[in-house]
């Protein structure tokens, strides 16, 4: 796609967008290679740090069925006794997205009532980030 990018503004378009695509099919460990890379301007094109910028800023979340499983696996059956969790995430990064929750019960520093943000990962991250780091060390060695 690179060639014909330069012919039409429609492929330049497309060649970009499949570009943000496998990076973010790569994992979250090039993710975060990329969204470094796009806060320096003196290493990489404007055009570069501008169209990859958009893996800082909008990154693909996870299902609310997933958070919801991983609380219970994390947490236990009664996590709906510990805060109330809005369904709808505030951000959602490569790692991880965050929700907004009030707390229901008292907690050690924090009384009932208070409004928190939990940060919830992303289902596999774990696996993933070692996969990543695997292939990083395979591709360096």
């Amino acid at each position: 796609l690179a060639p014909l990018s330069y012919v039409s503004p429609k492929v330049n378009h497309a060649a970009w967008e499949y570009a943000i695509w496998a990076i973010e099919q790569s994992g979250p460990t090039f993710i975060k290679l990329v969204q470094w890379a796009t806060t320096r301007q003196d290493l990489f094109s404007p055009e570069f740090c501008s169209r990859f910028g958009k893996l800082r800023d909008e990154t693909r979340g996870h299902a609310w069925k997933d958070t919801a499983k991983l609380l219970k696996q994390d947490i236990g059956d009664n996590w709906e006794s510990i805060f109330k969790l809005d369904t709808k995430p505030i951000g959602s990064g490569c790692i991880a997205q965050v929700y907004r929750a009030i707390l229901l019960q008292d907690a050690k520093h924090y009384p009932k009532g208070t409004e928190v943000a939990v940060k919830v990962q992303h289902p596999g991250i774990w696996t993933k980030v070692c996969l990543d780091f695997y292939l990083l060390g395979k591709v360096a060695a």
